[in-house]
């Protein structure tokens, strides 16, 4: 049985809880067509509004009871994805580069040594299955299931082979290794130091903006672009840090 509604009314829900928004009373709400245009109208004006909120067009009965949404849009809050790993120190970084460098080597002989290997098995295999008529049913099912694996086998190793042999050429495996090897870990640092306070304010590092949004970021980073020679973007902390042009000093103290 079709539900009877003696008007229409607009529910919000938020962080606050669910409402019935109060509708100017020249708006006939009775009519559902004139419903459906508030209910859009007062959508469109939440799609900036960057919040957790839901739009409802909602029926109210005879008896004042509110139906089930007719219509209903939900707006979720954009926040920016603070980047954790923009955080790990660098020296846990190189650290995993070099291993990973190592193994890369080491996994270049080991499947061109496995390549050769199984070509080598694949061979001896194939010699026997000459003979094949002169074996029994059981010995040519594990001989053919045998050739099946160690050509499985095969096609993988071959396959990381060629991976391997692909990236040499492109970044030479062996000098980006050579050159990770000359890092000692902890990095040294020694020859930097931090700025003080007064060279700080010399130097007019006067701003951090923090924003909520992609959206937020770039209206904030259209607003002062033009009053600052730099603008840096920390997105692991959701941060827009502005400055005018200074100098930076490497000597040791």
């Amino acid at each position: 049985m079709k539900r009877i509604y003696k008007e229409y009314g607009i529910r919000v829900t938020d962080e606050s809880g669910s409402r019935i928004v109060r509708i100017n009373k020249n708006v006939d709400m009775a009519n559902f067509s004139v419903a459906r245009e508030t209910y859009n109208k007062t959508k469109d004006r939440y799609i900036n509004k960057n919040e957790d909120i839901t739009i409802e067009l909602v029926g109210i009965t005879l008896e004042g009871e509110i139906g089930n949404a007719i219509y209903s849009k939900t707006f979720v809050r954009e926040v920016a994805n603070e980047d954790k790993e923009l955080l790990l120190e660098t020296d846990e970084i190189v650290d995993n580069i070099k291993h990973s460098l190592e193994l890369l080597i080491r996994k270049r002989e080991y499947h061109t040594n496995m390549v050769c290997a199984l070509n080598k098995k694949q061979d001896v295999i194939l010699h026997n299955i000459e003979n094949i008529g002169d074996m029994d049913d059981s010995i040519k099912l594990n001989t053919i299931k045998e050739l099946e694996e160690v050509r499985k086998y095969r096609r993988f190793n071959k396959t990381e082979e060629k991976k391997l042999k692909t990236l040499d050429i492109v970044v030479d495996l062996g000098k980006v290794d050579e050159l990770f090897r000359r890092v000692t870990l902890p990095i040294d640092t020694e020859g930097f130091r931090y700025l003080n306070e007064k060279e700080l304010d010399d130097m007019k590092i006067i701003k951090e903006i923090r924003y909520n949004s992609e959206k937020d970021r770039i209206h904030k980073m259209e607003q002062i672009r033009k009053k600052y020679d730099k603008i840096v973007v920390d997105d692991a902390k959701n941060t827009i840090i502005c400055y005018n042009k200074g100098y930076t000093n490497t000597n040791k103290n």
